[in-house]
């Protein structure tokens, strides 16, 4: 620890660190408060600095700095975006944590044409890098550090090829069909079947900073080649032909390949978009072999979302208005996801354990407004209904629940008490009851792909209230096998069971009167 330390202390006075700048004092007689500094906070969807909204301090245009204080936020803001070798990060890190946070770390605009990485990190544990951090610091350490790497990659590639790779990696790509896209009328077709099927249920992109990003050819390959093998389900066989594909089935399989063969390679180096893309082919399926299945992609994304402290609340304290309606959008996707996939038996273990995540719960202001959309990007990106943002806030709360039904019948050595499966049956029946009207009205009205996510939504329900029941149930005959078990419980357990799979097989049965089982989520 000492050496780390001498070592580190040299670093700072052989490399004159700009990351603690030379700064002349505020003028004795118009000190500034620490808040009253302009954060320069670049936001997730835009390249323009963030501004603040109403009510907060720090951002109203009465509030003029001292000239002190913008050197310092400017100087603080163009070190954040230098650089740092690949040898060096450990030192990076430290020297970011000693430091008191002074812009919004929501991801920077980053082109998929560079020899650098972006690495948003939390580092909550107890490490040297945390000890001297804290050490080195004037108060608690800086625990959410955004660091720019350096790729250490040979620079002997033409110019006209990708910044980071040799010439035999581009050829490799390209000729294994990894870079090769469909003609963009056929991708704007893809992108507005996707948004209209299959975000309703996922919403891990911020659509105006997707879109503008596709328009100006700055998009992620890696992103979209995994977005296309989702939505193939929901494409027509006539926009697959025009795409270059025999049959619905070869294009997922051939689209999922080129996904995976970015990521193989390192082709993208975001972090924000191998997270999002992650999440994408976690939904996919093909075979029953064991290495990098769905599970695999969602352990993954369960990873990287982690790393940037997505599972935290404080952490949304430091980043910009869209990135943590984004944050929080991706992590409630990946936690439902994780739950679901224990609750149906297609997982033995649950990733997340709730005791260390806290990150608040969605609400309707995590999409964005109608006005918000460009005109020019309206024609593939369709308005957010209600029933859509009900949908994936009612999701959540059903997946906590399922969370505490996984943690008090799952735990070895631990069966479940009386209050505790009380409890469960008494919140199950509790928030069916509580469902918005627009849910529950729903299904009275025409079959559109927001009522089918409403018809999934309450399948769901009925799922975990039978998996519920039947382990209560047998709960309840091992727990008084030596006096013939409770039969009362038992009887009232298994006609509740019952119910609850009467219930979930009309609702198949209704999607496949109306023909909507094809609009059914593949990933639910």
């Amino acid at each position: 620890m000492d050496s780390l330390n001498e070592s580190f202390q040299q670093r700072r006075s052989l490399d004159q660190n700009p990351f603690q700048p030379s700064l002349p004092p505020p003028p004795l007689e118009e000190p500034q408060p620490q808040q009253d500094i302009p954060a320069r906070e670049y936001d997730v969807a835009t390249s323009e600095p963030v501004q603040q909204q109403d009510g907060q301090q720090g951002r109203d245009s009465s509030v003029r700095p001292s000239p002190a204080a913008t050197e310092q936020a400017a100087s603080i803001s163009s070190t954040v975006d230098s650089a740092t070798k690949e040898e060096d990060v450990h030192f990076r890190i430290c020297e970011e944590m000693s430091r008191p946070r002074q812009i919004a770390l929501s991801p920077s605009p980053q082109s998929q044409n560079t020899d650098r990485h972006e690495v948003i990190e939390l580092h909550e544990g107890v490490n040297p890098m945390t000890i001297l951090g804290e050490a080195l610091g004037r108060q608690h350490p800086n625990r959410f550090v955004r660091v720019i790497v350096e790729d250490n990659h040979p620079k002997s590639y033409p110019r006209q090829y990708i910044a980071g790779f040799d010439y035999a990696d581009v050829v490799y790509l390209e000729a294994k069909g990894g870079l090769s896209l469909p003609p963009r009328p056929i991708r704007d077709e893809l992108l507005r079947l996707y948004f209209s099927h299959v975000y309703p249920y996922a919403p891990i992109l911020d659509r105006v900073k997707f879109m503008q990003d596709y328009a100006a050819d700055q998009h992620s390959t890696f992103v979209l080649q995994s977005l296309f093998a989702n939505v193939v389900p929901y494409a027509p066989e006539h926009l697959l032909r025009q795409a270059g594909y025999e049959d619905r089935i070869t294009a997922q399989k051939q689209l999922y390949a080129k996904a995976a063969l970015l990521y193989d390679m390192g082709y993208e180096k975001n972090q924000l978009y191998l997270l999002q893309g992650s999440i994408m082919l976690s939904s996919l399926s093909f075979s029953y072999a064991i290495d990098k299945d769905y599970r695999y992609w969602l352990t993954n994304a369960g990873r990287i979302a982690t790393q940037m402290g997505l599972h935290r609340n404080y952490v949304s304290q430091n980043l910009g208005r869209r990135s943590k309606r984004l944050f929080r959008s991706i992590w409630w996707v990946l936690y439902d996801r994780d739950t679901l996939l224990t609750i149906s038996g297609l997982d033995n273990l649950k990733r997340f354990d709730e005791r260390y995540c806290d990150t608040v719960p969605l609400e309707e202001s995590d999409w964005e407004d109608e006005d918000e959309v460009p005109a020019e990007f309206r024609d593939i990106l369709p308005p957010v209904t209600r029933v859509q943002k009900a949908f994936m806030m009612e999701y959540s709360k059903l997946s906590i629940i399922s969370g505490y039904f996984i943690r008090d019948f799952k735990t070895p050595a631990k069966p479940p008490t009386f209050v505790e499966i009380d409890r469960l049956s008494n919140q199950i029946t509790s928030w069916r009851k509580q469902l918005p009207l627009e849910i529950i009205h729903a299904l009275q009205d025409e079959w559109t792909p927001d009522h089918v996510l409403i018809l999934v939504l309450l399948a769901m329900g009925y799922r975990l209230e039978a998996v519920f029941a039947r382990a209560a149930k047998d709960h309840y005959r091992t727990s008084g096998s030596s006096s013939g078990g409770d039969v009362g419980c038992v009887q009232r357990m298994a006609q509740r069971q019952e119910n609850a799979m009467f219930e979930l097989s009309t609702m198949i049965q209704r999607a496949s009167l109306h023909d909507v089982l094809h609009l059914c989520p593949l990933s639910l």
